[in-house]
């Protein structure tokens, strides 16, 4: 449990724009932690674009891991979906989401399923490349495609603050909790204001448009539904996509729960209940 713990912290600190969204504006009822960003930003005055007129365009991509991971042709595929930065907006700038495809791998090609998986990643935050290394081999690939959507604001799917974790390094050796959740803040805030200055939206950065992104890349791949798996952050993202998607939900598997009341990220003790 240690160990899980610990790695959710360090998911934690990959990505300031998913979890500070979050943070300021809660999918449940629960109030923002003592020491959350506490930005404040406007509300949509556009009216919504219905999501259904959307047109979800998608391009092959050289994996930008290919030189990380081994694998033959074929074998891993990478492509971009456009999407919407902000849905709630008529006017909102279009970005690309990075996407991968495991194909099934197991040698009997009639067993091969034509209901695939969509893995949904933890952090929030974390790049694709460590669960495409991962999940490349994993038995749940051998009869099915298995999908990976990096998620927005980050890795190759516009990571608006590279440099976020390497940024003033002095933050990470303070003495108390205090000054490091105070720098830790002041590095987030940063790099909101850095991202609002290259023409980043920080309102279309949540779970609910992580879910719609979701929902298009099956749109867009020609799925009527799929199969669902979900961990960490993941399942709190996998619990929003049935309220966004459930027709699009075939089956849902969800780990290392993350309730959607969710107040503090680092509330384990809570999470494990």
């Amino acid at each position: 449990m240690r160990a899980l713990f610990a790695a959710l912290a360090a998911c934690a600190a990959l990505a300031p724009t998913v979890i500070a969204q979050d943070a300021i504006a809660q999918d449940g009822d629960g109030a923002a932690p003592e020491n959350a960003v506490t930005q404040t930003f406007a509300p949509p005055q556009a009216a919504p674009v219905p999501l259904a007129t959307l047109p979800y365009d998608l391009t092959a991509l050289v994996c930008p891991f290919k030189d990380e991971i081994d694998y033959e042709p074929g074998e891993v595929e990478c492509g971009r979906i456009t999407v919407p930065e902000n849905r709630e907006r008529a006017d909102s700038r279009a970005i690309r989401l990075h996407y991968v495809r495991i194909a099934a791998f197991g040698e009997d090609e009639s067993a091969h399923r034509d209901d695939p998986v969509i893995y949904l990643t933890g952090g929030p935050g974390v790049g694709v490349a460590p669960y495409v290394s991962r999940l490349k081999d994993h038995p749940v690939a051998e009869n099915r495609d298995l999908y990976i959507l990096e998620q927005r604001g980050i890795g190759a799917s516009g990571q608006f603050c590279p440099h976020y974790a390497s940024s003033d390094p002095g933050a990470d050796w303070a003495d108390t909790v205090e000054a490091r959740n105070r720098a830790a803040t002041a590095r987030m805030a940063a790099c909101f204001a850095e991202a609002q200055a290259n023409g980043v939206d920080l309102t279309g950065y949540s779970t609910v448009e992580n879910a719609r992104d979701v929902r298009a890349l099956r749109e867009a791949l020609g799925f009527a539904d799929w199969n669902i798996w979900g961990i960490s952050y993941g399942s709190h993202l996998g619990q929003m996509l049935l309220n966004i998607d459930p027709e699009g939900v075939r089956a849902i598997v969800l780990d290392a729960i993350v309730p959607n009341d969710l107040v503090g990220l680092m509330d384990y003790h809570r999470m494990f209940d």
